[in-house]
């Protein structure tokens, strides 16, 4: 106590100009600090010593962490001692970080895992459920019982019914003797009957009183190929027609359901898989007391009968079918016989010629056949016996009872028997007497048309010709007049001679076009040829530069196809016509924009060209190519160019189509055939 007393008295004793720690509080500084970690050491080990044990503890790694501060603590307390006689700061400045680390390490993880901790049970939770445990043990224990006791019953009740059925066995052992006795009976008896059952050409079988089959004979195995398994029961249904199938099973569930006979005729498929028609009869076996104990079936082929009497129908149908076309039919019909002789006739042949049947029957066909058109008819119907040709078709002319002439388009054929001999010829022949006629008449018609339009284009040629030289004349008169008098005629006259000037104009330009007229008339087979396309096109606006200039056109090409195939000559009309066109008619609002371009489409090379004029409706689209038609009167024009174009194509093989809006523009589609010129 007085050492104790000294230290707290008085601490520090002078030295100089510092002060030391006396020698007595060395002493107790060392003393405690030694015990202190001495205490500090020994803690961890009782930590190590609880992980040991409770390996249940899931927190054991946060009491490490604890042992560690602990140790850490111990050791800066063990330095502080050595520090008294000798100091090493910086390994306990060392010790104290890691000890400061881990004391901090600790303290986190108390704060984050002391709510879990405070949750894990403790001693009177722990002796709570240690309770209940018990008291379930002493259930268990009390139902362990009750089953014990139940066992012991069930023993007791095992033997009373083991007795029972030894002595129930007894009693069936006697009954199978007896039934064994009358089974060996009833299958001396049902083997006769099967053995007669196999023997039969039918498909025989017996069904127990729900409908399920129990057994088939042999026939039935050998036809169907399928196993006793697969029959089984209900499995004939795998060799019925599924689409006949369930009116079957109708009919046969109502027949078990009445007790009536079953008989229905249906396919049923063999080992082929081909179906045949079979004849079902079904009849119920009963026993004294009048109740249905099985069901006995036979299915009998009858596919031949039903063929038979479908062939009878058939031809029946077929004869009457025949019979109603040949006398029916519009044109006559008849059966020539080798010798060229009727064999049979309709009335339409009777009738085309005035001939009663009984009256033609015995004529030949060369006796009522023109004497011109003999010759031909039998060289092909000699053809037609040796089997050169098929058929043939020839126009001829018959001879009527009242010796007028018809004409005929006669159709022969030879129907050949199984051995390929001749049984009988069949002649189709057609009244074409009107057509003969009315082609005769278009004949001398056709004739007088190439002579009208020969004069005519003489007419055309002679008439522009001999009207080029007057018109001339009056056109150099006129300039004359103008020149000599222009100083003293006044401003109505002079415009009225150059109205006539215009005129005259229109007249040259009528002129030229029906002189071009008369040449695509006549120049039907005009030669043709690759035409280039760029070529043509330049060669209008180099001509037309002036007047193209004056109206701002704007011109956009797209020539895919670089070539058409006509004359040079009637390709220029085209385009030259089809362009002035878009010129002529453009809107007074707007510089015309044309497009032309080609392209290919099916067999045929297209030339289209686009503009932005005034257009037209196009209800008027066929009068637009009409010789002197036009839609526009305050434009001039004679309305023949596109009369022309449309000629040219069309002697051409080809086709031109128009599509129009009023007021936005109008598309020409030009259809030139492509030509193989190799």
């Amino acid at each position: 106590m007085e050492l104790l007393r000294k230290l707290f008295e008085s601490d520090f004793m002078p030295h100089g100009h510092c002060y030391f720690w006396k020698p007595e509080i060395y002493l107790t500084n060392a003393i405690s600090d030694t015990i202190i970690a001495i205490a500090y050491f020994t803690i961890p080990f009782s930590i190590v010593y609880i992980v040991k044990i409770r390996k249940d503890f899931k927190y054991y790694w946060l009491l490490i962490l604890f042992a560690i501060f602990i140790l850490g603590c111990g050791t800066t307390h063990v330095m502080d001692v050595i520090n008294i006689w000798k100091p090493y700061y910086h390994l306990d400045s060392l010790f104290r970080v890691i000890t400061a680390l881990a004391s901090i390490g600790t303290a986190i993880a108390l704060l984050k895992y002391t709510p879990e901790i405070i949750l894990i049970p403790n001693t009177e939770e722990f002796r709570g459920i240690n309770i209940k445990l018990q008291e379930q043990i002493v259930l268990l224990n009390q139902k362990e019982e009750q089953l014990r006791i139940a066992q012991i019953q069930l023993s007791k009740v095992n033997e009373e019914l083991e007795k029972k059925v030894n002595e129930r066995t007894t009693d069936l052992r006697n009954a199978n003797e007896q039934l064994s006795k009358r089974s060996l009976e009833l299958e001396l008896s049902e083997g006769k009957l099967r053995t007669l059952a196999d023997n039969i050409p039918n498909l025989v079988w017996i069904a127990n009183k729900e409908g399920a089959i129990s057994w088939y004979n042999s026939r039935w195995y050998e036809y169907t190929g399928k196993t006793p398994e697969e029959m089984e029961g209900w499995g004939w249904q795998s060799v019925h027609d599924p689409s006949i199938l369930p009116v079957v099973l109708e009919k046969w569930k109502n027949s078990i359901s009445t007790g009536r006979p079953f008989q229905m005729t249906f396919p049923i498929k063999g080992k082929d898989n081909n179906y045949k028609q079979f004849l079902t009869r079904v009849v119920p076996i009963k026993n004294s007391k009048g109740e249905i104990e099985n069901w006995f079936g036979t299915n009998t082929d009858i596919t031949q009968e039903i063929m038979a009497q479908k062939i009878l129908e058939e031809l029946a149908y077929s004869q009457r079918q025949f019979k109603s076309t040949f006398e029916q039919a519009a044109v006559g019909m008849a059966h020539v016989a080798q010798n060229g002789k009727f064999l049979l006739l309709n009335q339409k042949y009777c009738e085309l010629l005035d001939y009663s049947l009984n009256e033609l029957i015995d004529i030949p066909f060369k006796d009522i056949t023109f004497h011109e058109d003999i010759n031909a008819d039998l060289e092909l119907f000699q053809k037609l016996k040796e089997k050169d040709i098929p058929y043939y078709k020839i126009e001829k002319r018959y001879i009527k009872k009242d010796g007028s002439i018809i004409w005929v388009n006669l159709t022969a054929s030879i129907v050949w028997n199984e051995k390929g001999n001749y049984e009988y010829a069949v002649a189709i022949v057609d009244d074409i007497t009107v057509r003969k006629q009315i082609e005769e008449k278009l004949i001398h018609s056709n004739i007088e048309l190439k002579k009208i339009n020969t004069d005519l284009d003489n007419f055309i040629y002679t008439a522009s010709h001999d009207l080029k030289a007057p018109i001339s004349n009056m056109e150099g008169l006129l300039h004359t007049i103008f020149d000599e008098t222009k100083d003293i005629f006044t401003i109505d006259v002079l415009q009225l001679l150059k109205m006539m000037e215009e005129s005259i104009n229109r007249l040259k330009i009528t002129i030229k076009e029906l002189a071009e007229i008369s040449r695509i008339q006549k120049d039907t087979e005009d030669k043709r040829e690759p035409i280039s396309v760029m070529e043509i096109y330049n060669e209008y606006i180099e001509v037309h530069k002036d007047k193209l200039a004056k109206c701002n056109a704007i011109f956009t090409t797209e020539f895919n196809e670089k070539e058409v195939y006509l004359s040079k000559q009637n390709f220029r009309t085209i385009i030259y016509n089809l362009i002035n066109n878009s010129i002529k008619y453009h809107h007074p609002q707007r510089s015309p924009v044309i497009h032309l371009n080609t392209y290919r489409e099916d067999n045929f090379v297209v030339f289209k060209i686009t503009d932005n004029g005034i257009g037209f409706d196009m209800s008027q689209k066929d009068k637009i190519f009409g010789m002197f038609k036009r839609l526009h009167a305050h434009v001039p024009g004679s309305g023949v160019g596109l009369y022309l174009v449309k000629r040219i194509v069309e002697n051409s093989d080809g086709k031109i189509e128009v599509n129009s809006e009023v007021q936005k523009g109008s598309e020409f589609r030009i259809y030139l055939p492509i030509i193989d010129f190799r």
